[in-house]
């Protein structure tokens, strides 16, 4: 599966993704290096397979935000007003507990698919490590 790892290179002054991939619709997982803080994306943040921001690295995205598999942040899960965060999209309903997983400090108002769990250590293990 393709990875794509966005670091502060990506990244403008605004803490903005400016990267060259194509964000809003990855094929594959999409991971934030550490010590980001919360990284912005002006539209949809989408991948087939899970998004992780690292320890220290959050994510803001001003449309929704939707994984195949889980979402994991370090700091905090934000889709734009009145939009979904979606997780588990690929997910069976018999693997949905392990790996249709939203982890974050805060559990995101907006939602709509997979299931919040605050982080703890066996993270790693989980569906979206």
């Amino acid at each position: 599966m393709n990875i794509l790892k966005i670091t502060k290179a990506d990244l403008n002054d605004a803490n903005e993704y400016v990267g060259t991939s194509n964000v809003s619709n990855f094929d594959g997982n999409i991971e934030l290096a550490a010590d980001l803080g919360t990284v912005l994306f002006s539209g949809f943040l989408r991948a087939t397979g899970r998004i992780v921001a690292l320890a220290g690295s959050g994510i803001e995205a001003g449309s929704g935000i939707e994984a195949g598999w889980g979402i994991k942040a370090g700091w905090d899960i934000k889709a734009g007003e009145g939009l979904g965060i979606f997780a588990g999209l690929n997910v069976g309903l018999t693997l949905w507990a392990t790996l249709a997983k939203v982890i974050a400090k805060v559990k995101p108002t907006n939602l709509v698919s997979g299931h919040w769990v605050e982080p703890n250590a066996n993270d790693d293990k989980a569906g979206v490590a």
